[in-house]
């Protein structure tokens, strides 16, 4: 706690706005981390085994599969299933319309894209962290050699090593606490970005074999 305290004293009003942003960087992560586990990113073994139920004909197991909430997979794939099943059962032995067919799968892309967009909100922000904290630091940097020349010009040919010492070392400190912050904030950005990415693209796959033939 003494060595936050001496950073924070010595690193002045820069240090402080980018420990704070650090905070509220660190908050996200976990609260993305939490979303996606609950979510069951990444988790598609399910899905994959109900579509081919489905195009298989067996139909009630894909249906009992997808029942409850394992993944995000299994919720847009279950979503469209219900109003498939729905739609057959309100035609009878009648095969549906293909524009019937057409309104589910644009309902099920429109429900994956609101909760794919759901799952990504937040993620700008670490963005946005990852390209200001180093910017931050800079101007912490250049701060502190201004102080540093400041205190040499004052003292003249009297100036020596320890009086410059304070805004070298706030120079130093705030462009390493930048760094810090900087490279978490892109990290996790990529990272969840990454898993964002492929999850769409495992729905896409998944509803494309779940329409391959019709309903």
């Amino acid at each position: 706690m003494d060595a936050v305290l001496s950073i924070v004293e010595l690193g002045g009003p820069i240090v402080i706005l980018l420990l704070a942003i650090s905070v509220f960087t660190l908050a996200l992560i976990i609260s993305k981390l939490l979303q996606f586990r609950r979510l069951g990113v990444g988790r598609h073994r399910d899905a994959r085994r109900a579509v081919i139920l489905w195009r298989s004909g067996d139909r009630v197991r894909a249906a009992q599969l997808l029942s409850g909430k394992g993944s995000l997979c299994r919720s847009v794939l279950a979503f469209a299933v219900g109003e498939m099943r729905s739609i057959r059962e309100a035609a009878g032995r009648e095969a549906p319309e293909d524009r019937a067919e057409e309104r589910v799968r644009e309902e099920a892309v429109a429900f994956a894209t609101d909760e794919l967009l759901r799952l990504g909100a937040g993620l700008r922000f670490l963005d946005i962290v990852a390209q200001i904290a180093p910017l931050l630091g800079l101007l912490g940097t250049v701060i502190g050699m201004i102080e540093a020349f400041q205190v040499l010009q004052a003292s003249g040919e009297a100036a020596s090593p320890a009086q410059l010492a304070g805004g070298i070392w706030t120079a130093l400190l705030t462009t390493a606490t930048g760094i810090a912050v900087a490279i978490p904030a892109l990290v996790a950005s990529v990272w969840f970005e990454g898993r964002v990415e492929r999850e769409r693209s495992a729905i896409e796959v998944l509803l494309t074999g779940l329409f391959a033939r019709g309903i």
